[in-house]
């Protein structure tokens, strides 16, 4: 990108990772290192405000009309539509990146690839979504032959190749009804689902877990649910913070069978609160009368069963 560092490799070379070397050579008179500080002063990469963006590529698996790396205006005439075909494109990636516009971006993603970043070196065709940037309106730009151009796009009829495979669990969150959820198989996925490091509980005597937090009750997140001894139905347990419920037969978590999601669904379907007695913790159930998932706090209507 710098000319700066093609010109003068010895000065620029340590620091071409951490600032944003402009292509203005020093002007003559003035010393080569005095320019080239003022300028790397101004211009540090950990000044920029992240900019909050996606990127869909076509998938050629599902692309007849053979629209990838052909410029907006062709696939227009293709298409005979002002948008693209958005259930051709795959998300391959979703996070923040340090850049100051989307040429920022076209570099970063043609030289130091992000990590998670699922995709070829974008190119002609690609679309970037800007979520939250400062200086930049919010929207989907289309990368053509020449700069970006901002253009309609449907996300949902995407496919999501950033997540990743998935396994079907029994989700149970604070405060809500529990419900059957798709969750990522990477360690990142399952961590964001339950909000930290995972930890697998094994109260059930056939061969599906609980992963939830391993620190919800240091962390003092909200208490979830009572664990029960499943011969003496005795409180042996409370999870704090959102779990979720799996197959772990193999190395690999995995999973519920169509029976274990119904059963464990309604064994942990309603929420609970804990009150304190003399010795321990007491759950009561919260019923909501209009079971929507939302937040139990947020929904007037409740009634509560102590167990």
């Amino acid at each position: 990108m710098s000319l700066a560092g093609a010109r003068w490799p010895g000065i620029v070379g340590g620091l071409r990772d951490r600032y944003e070397i402009w292509d203005e050579p020093p002007k003559c008179g003035k010393d080569v290192n005095d320019q080239l500080k003022i300028r790397i002063g101004l211009k540090r990469k950990e000044d920029f405000l992240p900019l909050k963006i996606n990127i869909y590529q076509i998938n050629t698996d599902r692309d007849p009309k053979q629209l990838k790396f052909l410029c907006l205006d062709t696939a227009r005439r293709i298409l005979h539509s002002a948008e693209p075909d958005s259930a051709a494109y795959d998300k391959v990636y979703s996070g923040d990146v340090k850049c100051r516009n989307l040429e920022d971006v076209f570099t970063l993603f043609n030289s130091r690839r992000p990590e998670g970043f699922r995709g070829h070196s974008l190119s002609v065709s690609d679309v970037v979504e800007v979520e939250d940037a400062a200086g930049i309106t919010p929207g989907f730009y289309f990368c053509d032959s020449f700069g970006f151009k901002e253009i309609p796009f449907q996300p949902e009829l995407a496919a999501d190749a950033v997540r990743g495979p998935t396994i079907q669990v029994v989700l149970v969150e604070p405060g809500k009804t529990a419900r059957i959820a798709e969750v990522g198989t990477s360690l990142d996925a399952m961590q964001q689902t339950v909000g930290g490091s995972i930890e697998a509980y094994y109260p059930f005597e056939e061969q599906v877990c609980i992963v939830c937090n391993d620190e919800g009750k240091i962390n003092g997140l909200p208490l979830n649910r009572a664990i029960r001894d499943e011969d003496t139905n005795e409180i042996v347990d409370i999870i704090a913070g959102t779990f979720f419920i799996c197959d772990c037969r193999k190395e690999s978590f995995g999973s519920l069978s169509e029976e274990q999601q119904k059963r464990y669904l309604e064994k942990y379907r309603l929420p609970e609160r804990f009150f304190p007695q003399e010795t321990a913790l007491k759950p009561c159930h919260i019923s909501p009368k209009t079971a929507t998932g939302n937040s139990i706090w947020d929904n007037p209507r409740i009634s509560a069963k102590t167990t």
